[in-house]
């Protein structure tokens, strides 16, 4: 159970576990073939899960970026997908976040716009 913004959210089942190598050690990449394919209105898109976030740290692994700016421009990508699909469902991942910058921005900001 997590609480937040006053709500307890609590998951179904725990059905998956996921493990990360190198926390900390990560440049969030977006692939732009799989972008262009997303961007096409005649692929409907219906569920969008993001995973990943958990392994990035304050300050990208090239030590200028910063994580938060990394997922701010994901969301982009998001933004416009829901654009594209008002119905889409997004499952966004964030379990085991060890970086508390991350994890703060994830629910306090991501989690606003979910």
């Amino acid at each position: 159970m997590l609480k937040v913004f006053g709500e307890e959210i609590v998951c179904p089942r725990a059905n998956r576990f996921i493990a990360c190598y190198g926390a900390g050690q990560f440049d969030l990449h977006i692939d732009d073939h799989f972008l262009a394919a997303t961007h096409r209105i005649d692929t409907p898109i219906e569920f969008i899960t993001l995973s990943g976030y958990q392994v990035m740290s304050e300050i990208a692994t090239n030590g200028k970026d910063k994580g938060i700016d990394q997922i701010d421009k994901s969301w982009e990508y998001v933004g416009h997908w829901k654009s594209l699909w008002p119905s889409v469902w997004i499952h966004l991942e964030f379990a085991s976040t060890q970086d508390q910058v991350i994890l703060r921005h994830l629910v306090e900001t991501i989690g606003k716009k979910m």
